[in-house]
């Protein structure tokens, strides 16, 4: 089965190379990567121009460009509509992503699964060091876990290999970070099944990154909505049930209370 790597660069990043050297390293030649970068800023278009022949050159790697256009999960659907894999895996490009797992991966959906999440929150998964924004995922994953039926021990990490048909089934929309949660849970309500793999995230040694913290709390809350809204786990299911019940009771007992001791 053929795996396309996607990955988005937001106008340069310093250790893409070093990260695009360890895929290969660790798979061969027989996967295609696929780099997308989109150029926001007039000065780094030469620099983009001399790394895109280097990466072609050294590692047989296809980039595309995008001039004045960003956006994680735009990057990534882009990305998507010209690889030519069986299956797609979304790869950071500052050496966040746990290469190890790849493989592992690829034969789960070579076994039957649709979607493999590379997941840091079950067993033998972890964080390299850990910041506000993993605490954040961290619990996010919870909630997810806990208020819906999708089961993925990581739901906001990019860090999850589809088929094809699957992308193609869900028709992803996002244009930001929070891709890959609308993805998982389209792609459960859709019935697909969603196997995963512990994996390693660690966090960036160089540069800075682009996920802005507040401006992204709107996109993965209302994929955490509608997953209520479709895959309601049991607990939402008895308060959807329980709580006009208990309100109907509290707003009633009072006013029958009062009619029992009239004499």
């Amino acid at each position: 089965m053929k795996l396309s790597l996607l990955i988005p660069v937001l106008n340069y990043e310093e250790a893409l190379g070093e990260t695009i050297e360890r895929l290969r390293e660790a798979l061969g030649g027989d996967v295609e990567i696929l780099v997308v970068f989109d150029v926001t800023k007039p000065e780094f278009q030469e620099q983009v121009e001399r790394l895109r022949i280097e990466l072609a050159e050294r590692f047989d790697v296809r980039s595309l460009v995008r001039l004045d256009e960003r956006g994680f999960g735009s990057g990534l659907r882009y990305a998507a509509q010209h690889a030519t894999g069986e299956a797609l895996l979304p790869i950071m490009a500052d050496l966040s992503d746990d290469v190890a797992a790849i493989p592992t991966m690829l034969q789960k959906i070579a076994d039957g699964a649709d979607v493999v999440v590379g997941a840091r929150y079950v067993e033998g998964g972890r964080i390299v060091g850990d910041t506000p924004k993993q605490r954040l995922s961290r619990w996010y994953t919870w909630l997810m876990g806990t208020l819906t039926t999708v089961k993925c021990g990581d739901a906001s990490n990019s860090f999850k290999m589809y088929r094809r048909e699957v992308w193609e089934a869900v028709e992803p929309r996002g244009q930001s970070f929070d891709l890959s949660v609308e993805l998982v849970v389209k792609a459960a309500a859709l019935g697909y099944r969603i196997d995963q793999v512990p994996a390693t995230w660690v966090n960036r040694q160089a540069g800075r990154s682009n996920f802005r913290m507040v401006g992204e709390l709107w996109n993965y809350g209302r994929w955490l909505l509608l997953a209520m809204l479709r895959l309601p786990s049991r607990w939402v299911i008895v308060a959807g049930f329980g709580l006009p019940l208990l309100v109907s009771w509290a707003v009633w007992r009072r006013p029958l209370a009062r009619a029992s001791q009239r004499p």
